[in-house]
């Protein structure tokens, strides 16, 4: 049930000039150690390993199950889910009736009928649109630390707080 990435993201958290504007620099000669630091911090927030326990940007992520019924998707936010069954033949062929849904424990995909006994969900996970400031403002003062040196302001752990997905 470990989620397994199958697509990255293809834009940056934080774009070149915005992250150099937040690190007060005004020269070219750091930009490729500036996009690292940048990757950095979005590598330690972001997906099913990171501190949020969730995915930033849009991203395909793919979870193999050995058994039916309510299958529990590893993280938020996840939407187009494609689920499929491993036949005798070892091919993986697509399941149309399956429920997608969402409960207090987070998302799920719910199997009736039991076609085989390995499946695989695939689907999309992304942060609302709406929490992507306060994200990238998490990104540009933790980069900062990694630049400068500094430590994480109160701020910070605030943003990181009110994002993280907790599970039971």
């Amino acid at each position: 049930m470990t989620p397994i990435l199958v697509t990255p993201p293809t834009v940056p958290v934080v774009q070149l000039l915005d992250m150099r504007d937040h690190l007060r620099v005004d020269h070219y000669d750091d930009d490729v150690r500036i996009m690292s630091i940048e990757r950095a911090a979005v590598a330690h927030h972001d997906g099913w390993k990171g501190v949020l326990g969730r995915c930033i940007m849009p991203q395909t992520w793919r979870q193999d199950f050995t058994c039916w019924g309510k299958l529990r998707i590893a993280m938020p936010d996840a939407s187009e889910f494609v689920v499929t069954y491993r036949d005798a033949d070892g091919v993986w062929q697509p399941i149309e009736d399956f429920e997608a849904d969402i409960d207090g424990a987070g998302p799920y995909v719910e199997i009736d009928e039991a076609p085989s006994e390995l499946f695989r969900v695939q689907y999309q996970c992304a942060l609302p649109v709406e929490q992507l400031p306060a994200i990238q403002m998490a990104v540009k003062l933790y980069a900062e630390t990694l630049y400068d040196g500094k430590d994480l302001p109160p701020a910070y752990h605030a943003i990181i707080s009110a994002l993280r997905w907790w599970t039971v």
